[in-house]
Formats: structure tokens, sequence, C-alpha cells
């Protein structure tokens, strides 16, 4: 977020014609980059929602407090929202396509924007592990490996993208498969990813 709050203070006088309203976009899309102040503030953000329900920056920091919630679904309408004001407004695709990571389906949209934000953002991994994961289901197996190991061997990395690392590895008849997909296990994979990898594993070793 650090890489949006950079991005909105050189673009902020582009987008709004007056002095407050760019020092409150700053403000607020600050809130946006630090989530749990902006659960603080949400009796702010509110007000400035009420006031302007079309408001960017009162949207980001909308977003930003809805993930640290634990409610993506209303994240990604404020961000949305956003988008719908400011079509090219990099840093509600990067929080977007983020959030897309738990999808288990190809979505065209979340790939797109994943796609645009990563020209803003190369070099973030949580996007790459989204677009690593939308890249797989797209069946775009070579380009899903470049993308996954980047986030594997980031701080970044999690159960779920080591876990897609593998069986995109898997599809590639990458003898490292096993290994990864292990290591997912370790990390703390659950649910169904967790019995298709021991299942994957098993298969392997045959």
């Amino acid at each position: 977020m650090n890489n949006a709050l950079s991005l909105a203070k050189a673009s902020s006088l582009i987008l709004f014609s007056h002095a407050n309203e760019a020092k409150q976009f700053l403000d607020l899309l600050a809130l946006g980059a630090n989530p749990a102040e902006a659960v603080k503030q949400s009796a702010l953000v509110e007000q400035a929602l009420k006031a302007d329900p079309n408001s960017v920056p009162a949207l980001m920091a909308s977003g930003a407090i809805s993930e640290q919630r634990n409610a993506p679904d209303a994240a990604r309408q404020s961000y949305e929202k956003a988008l719908a004001r400011f079509p090219d407004f990099a840093p509600a695709k990067l929080r977007i396509a983020i959030l897309g990571a738990s999808l288990t389906a190809f979505d065209q949209k979340i790939y797109d924007w994943a796609v645009q934000a990563r020209n803003i953002y190369p070099t973030n991994a949580l996007l790459s592990k989204t677009l690593g994961i939308q890249t797989y289901l797209k069946g775009d197996y070579a380009r899903a490996l470049s993308l996954l190991k980047e986030t594997a061997a980031s701080s970044d990395a999690d159960a779920t993208s080591v876990y897609y690392l593998g069986l995109t590895q898997n599809r590639l008849r990458d003898a490292t498969a096993p290994k990864s997909l292990q290591r997912a296990i370790d990390m703390g994979l659950k649910g169904d990813q967790l019995a298709d990898a021991r299942k994957l594993i098993a298969e392997m070793k045959k």
C-alpha cells in the first residue's frame, strides 16, 4: 500500500480540482495504507462517505477497513466503486487483484486488473500471487510458474501460493512439484487444498 500512497500523492492534483478535496484524498488514503488505523478512524470514513458516497479516498479507506475486518466482498465493492469513478486508478485495481487470490475459478475481470496493476507494481509479491493463481487457472502454466516462483521466494509466501506453485510444476511435469506441495502442507495448508496436495504427493510416489 505504500506504493499506492506514493502514486496517489503524485496524481492527486490531477485527479482533484480543489485543494481541500486533494488534502482529504491524501488524509483518507493514508488510512487506506494503514488498515488498523483506518478501523480506529471508521467514524471519520463513514462521515466522509455520507457527505459524498462516491469519494474515492473514503472508498479506499472503507475498503481497507473491510479488509481488516475480514470482509473481502465488502472491500471489493468499495474498491469497485472507486474504479467506477476513476477507471484507471491503480491502487484500487491492486487491492481488488490481491483480494482475488482466494478465487478458485478463473475470473477475467480480476485477471485483467491484475495484469494492469502489475505494470504499476511489478515487484508486489501479493499481486504476483493473484496473477500467478489466475494465470494457472487460465491454463498458461509456463507464465504461472514464473509468477508463483516469485511469490514463493518472497517474505509474503504462504501455503496457498506454494500449493499453486506445486500444482503448476505438476502440470509441467517438473520433478520439484512434490517438494513444493510438501512445503505448502508444512506451512499450514488446510481443507480441500490439503487433501489434494496429499493425494498428488502420493500419486507422484507411485
